[in-house]
């Protein structure tokens, strides 16, 4: 038999006053920050707490520091992790690259430093949404909630996304104190921006000149200052013309005027060419690229292989018993085990494909073999008339139990099963 226990996680406080309550009675002196880390460590574990601990015991001669702890576990200073954290919000990538060598150079590992700063964003995130600190340690929660009150949840988050996704960058980088460094940069470099919801709030306070007038036309700026909206310039591509004003047009400074009017299209262009503006005309279809719609069921599934949806062309071939194959319309037997959904999609397809519009639907008529069924006759025809050949006949009666699974015609034979080219085959056995 087997039982299973199921344990909760024990809180880091109560795992702190534990190993604390264990270190008072067996004479080890012990800092509350180096018991907090080791608690942290441990992630809930008793079993990994103790072991934590006789370690950190062995090593520091029953003197266990905050310091020693974060030697032993490869981690920094929380101070120093903290620091970090501030530094990388306020912008200073350089302070905080600084702090990170500094870690490092003590023995710390990268990675677990952007652990500690992970847990310091989460702590300092679960704060500012109204959150509580009681995980926390006591010399930890004032910069915590500075922090909190100083970025707000948003850059908080953002911040947590940026140090998570390095995390992995890290654990995958031939050089883990680069990357981290890369994390502190990105921190630093999107640290001025503004969130989300404060760019909206300066849109509403502040919104742009060049906004889209009411009638839904832009606005573009002329030369003289005054703005003109798209349509004035760019031209109707059929403009009608208009009647000419009553006041004569300005003279042309190019060209001399001419004692006959010019035509009210020349009086209407524009001065300066606009080819981005004049719409690029759309090349008339082609016969080759018209759409040709499958004339029969083989035809069908064909287009559905081609197309790359295997899944439908296997079911038209396995189960569909056409009825009526036409031109934008397919009635199959009501018997065919064709799903709704396969109707669907194929009926969709094909409107897609052919450019016509397809009815597809199942009819309370007997409809005649799937394409698989009359392979399968087809192939079994085959086989039979095989069979039937003397030669044929005479091998198989010398071989009991014997029979042709399938046939497969040889190249360059026009008839494989006349008689003629197996008895020359049988000659030139015995020969």
């Amino acid at each position: 038999r087997c039982q299973r226990f199921d344990l909760r996680r024990v809180p880091n406080k109560m795992m702190a006053d534990h190993l604390n309550s264990i270190c008072d009675q067996e004479n080890i002196t012990s800092d509350a920050p180096a018991l907090e880390r080791l608690a942290r460590a441990a992630e809930g574990s008793v079993r990994d707490g103790l072991s934590l601990l006789d370690q950190a015991a062995a090593l520091t001669a029953d003197k266990i520091t905050d310091e020693a702890v974060a030697s032993m576990l490869g981690q920094a200073g929380r101070g120093q992790s903290l620091d970090m954290v501030g530094l990388a919000l306020s912008g200073d990538a350089s302070g905080a690259m600084d702090c990170l060598a500094n870690a490092v150079g003590r023995g710390a590992e990268p990675l677990m430093v952007i652990n500690d700063m992970l847990d310091l964003l989460h702590m300092a995130t679960r704060l500012a949404a109204g959150g509580h600190l009681d995980d926390a340690p006591e010399s930890e929660r004032e910069s915590l909630t500075a922090l909190a009150s100083e970025h707000g949840i948003a850059k908080l988050g953002r911040a947590w996304q940026i140090t998570l996704k390095g995390h992995g960058e890290i654990q995958a980088s031939p050089n883990p104190h680069a990357a981290a460094d890369m994390v502190l940069i990105r921190l630093a470099h999107v640290a001025p921006m503004p969130t989300p919801a404060e760019l909206i709030k300066k849109l509403e306070k502040n919104p742009p000149q060049n906004m889209v007038v009411s009638s839904g036309q832009q606005t573009a700026p002329r030369a003289g200052g005054t703005t003109e909206t798209k349509s004035d310039a760019m031209p109707d591509p059929d403009p009608e013309p208009e009647p000419e004003p009553a006041s004569a047009p300005e003279p042309s400074p190019v060209f001399e005027p001419t004692p006959e009017p010019a035509p009210p299209s020349a009086m209407m262009a524009p001065a300066e060419p606009i080819p981005a503006a004049m719409p690029e005309p759309q090349p008339m279809p082609s016969p080759q690229d018209e759409k040709h719609s499958p004339q029969n069921l083989q035809a069908l599934v064909s287009l559905f292989e081609d197309k790359g949806e295997l899944i439908l062309a296997n079911q038209i071939r396995l189960h569909l018993r056409i009825v009526t194959f036409e031109e934008g319309r397919i009635e199959f037997d009501e018997n065919s085990s064709v799903d709704q959904k396969a109707v669907a999609d194929m009926t969709r397809l094909l409107q897609q494909w052919t450019g016509l519009n397809w009815l597809v639907q199942a009819v309370a008529t007997s409809g005649a073999q799937t394409l698989d069924e009359q392979h399968q006759d087809k192939k079994q025809a085959e086989i039979d008339a095989v069979s039937q050949h003397p030669l044929v006949s005479a091998t198989l009666g010398r071989f009991p139990g014997a029979s042709v699974l399938s046939v497969t015609p040889i190249e360059g034979l026009e008839n494989p099963l006349e008689p003629d080219h197996l008895e020359e085959e049988g000659d030139s056995t015995n020969a």
